[in-house]
């Protein structure tokens, strides 16, 4: 329902050129992103997650509608399009000289990273083992998560008589994830919150053995934004880490996504 059209520039004004790239993505034959109300929240849940942009670029979005703030197209004709239209563009941010770096807060950020849990040498050879037998992840996933299930239900006596441990991973869908960086997490979570039926006891749980739980944690709570702003009916529940405080630690990082009951 979409459709893109890309155009690039070169700005050769300096020496230390910068490079530009304008995408514009028309959306013709969405009906809901022709309620103007719509796309704006459709660009503020991808403004969220605009942190995670690799630092040396800027984004930027536009929006052009044929409703554009609900005005007559004379007031700002630019800004209104035939059809639902959000232009994106990047630029390459400008790199500071020797002079202009603070070299005191830069170790200070070092330093803080270093000496984090999540840069130890045991997270390291998870990371580096990542690709490893997919079959084997989900094992261990399913063992540690069933195990933490039967934990919990014994220790608030909701156990009854007909549970067994078999029953722990009934309802669960698992993908995983071995990309590292946040934005095929994205794409993975957001292809699974559009499979998963809302009207059924069932979740899914995306494993990501190559993000440390900081990124984790931060793309957990960009999407839940996301979901919330677009009222969808699907929300991140649960995110288990190898390095977390308090709590049991899980085999490898994993965000579980379940449907909410509107009713």
């Amino acid at each position: 329902d979409a459709l893109e059209v890309h155009q690039s520039q070169q700005d050769n004004k300096h020496s230390s050129s910068s490079s530009s790239s304008v995408q514009l993505i028309v959306f013709p034959k969405s009906a809901p992103l022709w309620d103007y109300d719509v796309m704006v929240s459709m660009l503020q849940a991808v403004q969220i997650s605009k942190p995670f942009l690799p630092s040396e670029y800027n984004l930027q979005l536009d929006l052009f509608h044929p409703n554009y703030k609900h005005s007559p197209r004379m007031w700002s004709p630019e800004m209104h399009s035939p059809f639902p239209t959000v232009g994106i563009s990047i630029t390459e941010k400008k790199q500071p000289s020797v002079e202009e770096i603070d070299v005191d807060a830069t170790r200070a950020k070092l330093d803080a990273l270093f000496q984090s849990m999540d840069a130890n040498r045991e997270y390291i050879q998870k990371r580096t083992d990542a690709d490893e037998d997919h079959a084997q992840i989900l094992q261990e996933c399913l063992s540690w998560l069933s195990s933490e299930r039967a934990q919990k239900h014994k220790s608030t006596k909701e156990a009854s008589k007909n549970n067994n441990n078999d029953d722990n991973s009934i309802g669960l869908e698992w993908t995983i994830q071995t990309h590292e960086g946040p934005f095929q997490l994205y794409r993975t979570l957001w292809n699974t919150i559009l499979t998963l039926p809302t009207d059924q006891d069932t979740a899914s749980v995306v494993v990501a053995p190559s993000l440390d739980s900081h990124t984790l944690h931060r793309v957990a709570v960009t999407v839940n934004a996301a979901l919330i702003k677009l009222d969808i009916p699907v929300r991140i529940t649960q995110v288990y880490t190898p390095y977390k405080d308090g709590g049991r630690r899980s085999p490898y990082g994993m965000i579980q996504l379940s449907p909410i009951r509107t009713s």
